[in-house]
């Protein structure tokens, strides 16, 4: 379930995103949640971390089919799969971390947020 909610999370996200213009924030949240809620399963320290990792992976995905809507943005479309790649890896970064920090205890899951805020928000900054 947790890659399911991480493939729908971006369309989900994008009306909030326009009315809340911080995207580094919002996403977040919705990642610190959806990893709250994975945590309460029982699964090794593995399956966590793989989970995780693909549900960056779909996270990704998802948000970079929004920005293909706004292809103009780009200028060209191999644009697109160099945007892909870079937010696979950002994503999924930032579900682990979020992750580690809940793994450790469940009321550090905060601090993974702040953190995973902080660098999405610094990702931002570098690519714009």
């Amino acid at each position: 379930m947790t890659a399911l909610y991480s493939l729908f999370a971006p369309f989900l996200l994008w009306p909030i995103e326009y009315l809340f213009p911080y995207p580094y924030v919002v996403e977040e949240l919705a990642k610190t949640v959806i990893v709250f809620f994975a945590l309460k399963s029982k699964a090794s320290l593995s399956t966590y971390y793989r989970t995780f990792i693909i549900a960056g992976v779909l996270f990704a995905f998802s948000e970079t089919v929004l920005y293909m809507i706004n292809i103009n943005l780009f200028g060209r479309v191999s644009l697109i799969f160099i945007r892909f790649f870079s937010t696979s890896i950002l994503h999924s970064l930032t579900f682990i971390i979020i992750a580690a920090f809940g793994l450790k205890n469940k009321r550090l899951i905060g601090v993974g947020f702040v953190l995973s805020a902080l660098i999405h928000y610094l990702y931002n900054l570098l690519v714009s």
